[in-house]
């Protein structure tokens, strides 16, 4: 077949998929009710905003904060548990990003209350920013499984949820502790308002500051002598504010608004003189969402407005930059509980996004609109075996997407102590507006990035029983993208991007946890290891050396190992991350050597008469270790603080 033969094929099938994807709840509706066996699958309680489709397959985690606290973390943080994830911090409480099982830092997409909030300039999210206790809990997918939420997630998707509370709470947290660092949050949920339980709300507000002037061994200079980090001093402050009125049969209304502001100087490279770089980030986020039973269908209905402003620094060089976007969201969920047949149509899913952006390096009025339709099956294969099909079609601008699947399939064996997952996906990542249209040098005729990926997951439970249990997880992954987009310079010297790479990701992940207790002793533990090999397969030029070779700053090693132990109002904790070394040139002749870091934390609990107080003393790189996790940008030493956690009820 030549390929204008197959571009027609292509072009004609796009839209008959998406009628297919209109028609098909009708088409799902008309079919008979019938007597096969009910398909059973665990239930998970998640408090999602979004009725998100769920199912055998998806590939998901709930990642605990290595601080010991749920208040402050950043998403970069929260990250740092997940076995895949390296997290590149150019600075600490700086700007952050992560490399996903392989895949680059705008291939990680990030929603808050099913609002996506990726950069429609980078494409990306900055992961430093903001803090858990007022943002909500999070949850990721992996791969395929992102498809959920959206496209683009070729590593996964980070995903902010509500923390749901039957009980009013407030809660504060303090900080403070080495390199002139102090945290500070309270907290009040699901607290009344008026008389009744139909309004409640729910208020937090934070502040987070650092000097952040630890000292250093700067290796750039001869007998890499002891030097203290200029121009580093960083400050976040937060507030978020959700009211909620819940109204007969089932119907909610949510009003949701979540406020930041930073304040960030950049300190110069071990390499570079201080230029008294700084940036400063503010950004306003509100939703107002319905959710509804009728008749048979459950109904999720939100619209949200997003601003996003930038602007950064340089008084030496005379540079002063600004770069804005206002984004408009809107979407419509359908779904329907599980009937008693074979095939089950979960429903379906509209996502309207507008945005506006504003930048010098971009032109003046610049708008982007993106429709996206998704649709999901699930039914019964191999008598206890079940499967699960999401399909997914996006407009871009001016670009139909490809068809979007995840196929996924989960198989419980041995009276169901163990599970064999295996996940299919094909996955879409659109050029971002910087690439097509950045001055000069953007291209508009970028095409997405395109891939293709497959995941097999064994896991289960070797002991179970009172008191005692010790779950594992095995699994593989393998992933090919094709056009993968790459900045380069021209031969006028004006880097350009060009849909130039082919890059062959494979992984393998293993996690061993376990609990055990004895009368008031209890113990946990869990171990994380990961293998990715990210490799790039196709010369972008004549005689390119990065063939064959790792992609940069994508560890081949990751080991996180994880130790609690309490005994009745003490408790320790302990986790370690073990990173191997990561190349900073494609060809590989450079690298980043390996590190390891110890956090420690020591908690004693209090009961008061009105709530509870926890006292932490907390020990991070408890080994001082001297590492990087940029080029050139130095972390932080040994370091202790003192928090303080209340808890009213």
């Amino acid at each position: 077949m030549s390929g204008k033969q197959g571009n027609r094929i292509q072009n004609a099938v796009r839209p008959t998929w998406l009628l297919i994807c209109l028609l098909l709840p009708l088409v799902a509706a008309a079919q008979p009710e019938d007597s096969l066996p009910v398909i059973s699958f665990p239930d998970v309680l998640i408090s999602s905003p979004v009725p998100l489709m769920r199912g055998p397959g998806i590939r998901e985690l709930k990642p605990s904060c290595p601080t010991g606290t749920d208040m402050f973390p950043s998403p970069g943080e929260f990250l740092l548990t997940v076995p895949a994830a390296y997290v590149k911090a150019y600075q600490a409480g700086g700007l952050q990003t992560v490399a996903l099982r392989g895949t680059g830092a705008s291939h990680t997409q990030v929603f808050w209350k099913g609002v996506p909030i990726n950069s429609p300039m980078l494409g990306q999210s900055d992961l430093g920013l903001g803090m858990a206790g007022l943002q909500g809990s999070p949850r990721i997918l992996l791969g395929g499984s992102s498809l959920l939420a959206g496209s683009g997630g070729l590593g996964g998707a980070f995903l902010w949820e509500d923390r749901e509370s039957a009980n009013e709470k407030i809660f504060a947290e303090l900080e403070g502790g080495s390199f002139g660092t102090f945290r500070a949050m309270l907290t009040a949920s699901s607290y009344r308002l008026g008389k009744g339980k139909r309004w409640t709300g729910s208020s937090g507000a934070g502040f987070f500051r650092s000097e952040n002037d630890f000292s250093f061994h700067n290796i750039s200079l001869p007998n890499a002598p002891l030097e203290r980090l200029p121009n580093a001093r960083v400050g976040q402050a937060g507030f978020a504010q959700s009211f909620h009125l819940t109204g007969e049969n089932g119907a909610k209304t949510s009003l949701d608004a979540y406020l930041q502001a930073a304040e960030r100087q950049l300190p110069p490279t071990m390499l570079s003189s201080n230029a008294q770089e700084s940036q400063e980030d503010a950004g306003m986020r509100i939703r107002l969402g319905h959710t509804r039973n009728l008749g048979k269908w459950q109904m999720e209905a939100f619209a949200a407005g997003i601003t996003d402003h930038m602007r950064y620094a340089n008084p030496v060089a005379g540079i002063l930059s600004d770069a804005r976007f206002v984004r408009s969201n809107a979407e419509l969920n359908m779904s329907k509980p599980r009937w008693n047949r074979r095939l089950h149509w979960q429903g379906w899913g509209l996502r309207w996004t507008r945005d506006f952006v504003f930048s010098e390096n971009l032109p003046p009025g610049l708008k982007q609109d993106v429709l996206s339709v998704k649709t999901a099956f699930e039914g019964k294969l191999l008598q206890k075996g079940a499967w699960m099909l999401i399909l997914r079609e996006e407009y871009n601008g001016n670009r139909l997407s490809s068809p979007m699947f995840s196929l996924g399939f989960d198989r419980p064996f041995a009276k169901g102590a163990h599970n064999l997952g295996l996940n299919l996906a094909h996955n879409q990542h659109f050029p971002t507006l910087n690439d097509r249209y950045w001055q000069p040098g953007g291209n508009p005729g970028l095409l997405p990035e395109d891939a293709w990926s497959a995941d097999i997951v064994l896991d289960g439970s070797l002991a179970k029983q009172e008191g005692r249990s010790l779950h594992y997880s095995l699994s593989a992954q393998a992933q090919r993208v094709d056009n993968w987009i790459q900045w380069q310079p021209t031969s006028s010297n004006i880097w350009t991007p060009e849909n130039l790479s082919r890059v062959w990701i494979q992984g393998f992940e293993a996690a061993l946890n376990g609990q055990y207790a004895l009368h008031s002793l209890r113990c946990k533990f869990s171990l994380d290891y990961a293998l990715t090999r990210a490799v790039n397969q196709r010369a972008t030029v004549a005689g390119d050396s990065s063939v064959g070779k790792q992609l940069i700053y994508i560890p081949l090693h990751q080991f996180k190992p994880r130790l609690e132990v309490s005994l009745r109002q003490w408790a320790f904790h302990a986790n370690a991350h073990v990173i191997g070394r990561r190349f900073t040139t494609r060809d590989n002749s450079a690298w980043l050597p390996g590190f390891a870091t110890i956090d420690l934390q020591l908690e004693r609990s209090f009961e008061l008469g009105f709530g509870l107080l926890k006292a932490q003393l907390v020990a991070s790189n408890i080994s001082n270790a001297s590492y990087q996790t940029v080029a050139w940008r130095p972390m932080p030493g040994r370091g202790f603080s003192l928090r303080l956690h209340f808890e009213w009820r």
